[in-house]
């Protein structure tokens, strides 16, 4: 039997014990100036951009501390209902490139969105139509200029000092500026695209994967998403990936394309395709998102070129919304870690971090959470759940630690923070609950790798 370690270090579990586990890996921040976060941007070094409902606000120490930098000239107008007009809307979208220049808009990013394509949900405070504008700073947030007041972009990505993309949400596809967003170009004149991925000023990447599950919605049937590149910022397309004869490694819509670098990349959705060669050959990982409740759901990843990424995700087999999770990994999501978002799924509005620093940040609408970057799994750590029901307290524990399954457990592996195998039980096929005992064990995190007749799940524990 392949001896890997199994992680799942759950939220509620760091959070009970204070959020300092292992040196406060995952941190709920108490201080943030908003009720309602609607979107972050991480662009260097302890520098952080948060948008609320009443303006824009800057942290130079990760979060501390926050300055407002931006009021919103109006005051927003709560409708009684959704015919009523909103007076000004807040900024659903941001992205920094530095400490300086940045992007903001009023539509959502085509990676998180609500089912009302152009309604913001009832139970926000800022109902109402949205309009679209691209707004740009250049002095750390403190004046926005509207740039463009024609398209509802999104998803501004900058690829070079004066070169910047950015996804027209409603069009469904591609625009380029050469002149820092002043004057924009449509680039990709293809059919309705899902997602791209700029990895320079010449090399992008765009990403057509609306085919879903056979049998979900309708009867369509299953393809491969199609992937196109561009090695000369937008000019000339290339169809790198549309591989119809493979319909059974990837029968699903896959939504998010990343590229590091030019050739390796990942195509995200239920499956992921992992890439070294612009796809002429591929691995896929059998785990990602979940479309159980598509249109209501939040699409977030966040993939950095030293390999750490953060993306939304749910358990394998799946069936229900109240399973999400996060998903860490170090090497761009071979190997992955999960901590678990249950009850906050449908709020989470934006994943950030940057090359530069090891903090990043995942806002949750009325939260934001700074998560540390030893907290992401070491390289060659695996993590599956498959198995459900199962229940292991108490949490931290001092002597015995007691597991009940619904499902007869068959197997328990233990593991300590490092990954070494500490003891193996083997408990047959009728016991659905067992008593481990702890007292001897060292104090710090271990790991329980549970395997019952339903599958595999792996729960984290301390030992004080």
């Amino acid at each position: 039997m392949k001896r890997a370690l199994f992680t799942t270090a759950l939220l509620a579990l760091l959070l009970m014990c204070g959020g300092v586990a292992r040196g406060q890996m995952v941190q709920q921040l108490t201080n943030t100036p908003e009720e309602y976060i609607y979107c972050c941007s991480h662009p260097t070094a302890n520098i952080l951009y948060l948008g609320g409902l009443h303006g824009v606000y800057k942290s130079t120490d990760n979060g501390e501390t926050w300055d407002m930098v931006h009021e919103y000239d109006t005051t927003v107008h709560i409708p009684q209902s959704l015919e009523d007009t909103v007076v000004s809307l807040p900024f659903f979208y941001m992205n920094f490139k530095d400490a300086n220049t940045g992007f903001a808009s009023k539509t959502r990013n085509r990676k998180s969105f609500y089912s009302f394509d152009f309604m913001i949900v009832q139970d926000h405070p800022a109902i109402g139509k949205e309009s679209p504008g691209l707004y740009r700073t250049t002095d750390g947030g403190v004046t926005w200029n509207v740039v463009d007041s024609s398209h509802f972009f999104a998803n501004v990505q900058f690829a070079g000092p004066d070169i910047v993309y950015a996804y027209e949400r409603h069009e469904n596809t591609l625009y380029k500026s050469v002149d820092g967003g002043v004057n924009w170009e449509r680039v990709f004149n293809g059919a309705a695209i899902d997602d791209y991925s700029a990895v320079d000023e010449d090399v992008v990447y765009v990403l057509q994967g609306s085919q879903y599950v056979e049998g979900y919605y309708g009867s369509q049937d299953p393809v491969l998403p199609t992937v196109y590149k561009s090695s000369d910022g937008g000019e000339t397309w290339t169809l790198i990936l549309n591989d119809e004869t493979s319909t059974s490694k990837a029968p699903v819509k896959l939504d998010i394309i990343h590229f590091w670098e030019d050739g390796k990349g990942v195509v995200m959705g239920n499956k992921q395709l992992f890439t070294n060669n612009d796809f002429a050959t591929y691995n896929i990982q059998g785990s990602g998102f979940t479309y159980v409740s598509y249109v209501a759901s939040y699409i977030q990843s966040l993939y950095l070129k030293t390999g750490h990424t953060i993306s939304t995700c749910s358990s394998i087999n799946n069936t229900s919304m109240d399973d999400i999770k996060l998903r860490f990994s170090r090497d761009y999501g071979h190997h992955t870690s999960c901590l678990d978002l249950t009850s906050s799924f449908l709020g989470v509005t934006a994943i950030t971090g940057c090359e530069e620093d090891t903090m990043f940040f995942v806002a949750v609408e009325d939260r934001l959470y700074r998560i540390d970057g030893s907290y992401f799994p070491p390289v060659g750590i695996e993590e599956y759940d498959d198995a459900t029901g199962i229940t292991v307290h108490p949490n931290p524990v001092t002597d015995n630690c007691l597991i009940h399954s619904e499902s007869p457990i068959k197997e328990i592996w233990v593991y300590d923070n490092l990954g070494r195998e500490k003891t193996l039980y083997y408990l047959g096929n009728e016991v659905t609950e067992a008593l481990i005992p702890v007292s001897s064990w060292g104090t710090g995190m271990y790991f329980l790798r549970i395997i019952t007749q339903r599958g595999e799940s792996t729960q984290t524990i301390i030992k004080k």
